[in-house]
């Protein structure tokens, strides 16, 4: 009698958990059906134009974000801050576990290769000085298109893709911070290394 009605209780028991299983199921997918038309609904009735204007406007931000770099020889990852004010703008780089690794005035990807201590020849360096673009100009997608060698848009105008120098710069995702349309995922890639940042906040200051 004690074994039968153990039995059943444990019957029961499954059977409430697979139905509370189930709930929690349905709750997550709606959840991420809502979130994935809020950001379809968004992409469509922004106009690029007037999101790069708003942008450009910005004299004092900061952005925050991850980064991770490779080439044949060295690697690093960790985390940024691009602090932005009066056209000045200061990198702070922070490694995996959060420890700062240095602050520096100079934003361009050749300067900061170059603090890392990352390993590049004389040619790949001159070519990665020569993109002449600061870090935000990148990660915001700032770039005119008649700087670039050749651009790739979707048909709302948002840029996916740029080569500029002998490099390709890959604008994998998008993503909305302060009602505006900003890179979340960035993949610049040289001939013998590739940098990838994420932007995890833009702080309108």
């Amino acid at each position: 009698m004690c074994k039968k009605n153990f039995l059943n209780y444990f019957i029961l028991k499954i059977t409430s958990n697979s139905r509370y299983l189930l709930l929690l199921l349905v709750f997550l997918s709606t959840l991420a059906l809502v979130g994935c038309n809020n950001i379809d609904t968004l992409d469509k009735a922004i106009n690029w134009e007037d999101n790069q204007s708003k942008i450009i406007s910005f004299t004092d931000y900061s952005i925050v974000g991850s980064v991770s770099f490779k080439n044949t020889t060295d690697s690093f990852l960790g985390n940024y801050t691009i602090n932005h004010q009066n056209n000045a703008e200061m990198l702070i780089l922070r490694d995996f576990f959060g420890k700062q690794v240095f602050t520096s005035l100079s934003t361009d990807l050749a300067s900061l290769f170059m603090e890392l201590g990352i390993d590049f020849d004389s040619d790949e360096l001159k070519a990665i000085a020569s993109l002449n673009f600061n870090l935000s100009s990148l990660l915001l997608a700032k770039i005119p298109s008649e700087r670039v060698d050749d651009m790739v848009m979707d048909q709302r105008g948002f840029p996916l893709k740029i080569k500029l120098n002998n490099h390709k710069v890959d604008f994998v995702l998008y993503q909305s911070i302060n009602q505006l349309m900003i890179p979340k995922k960035i993949v610049i890639t040289g001939a013998d290394y590739q940098a990838t940042f994420s932007i995890k906040n833009l702080k309108i200051i």
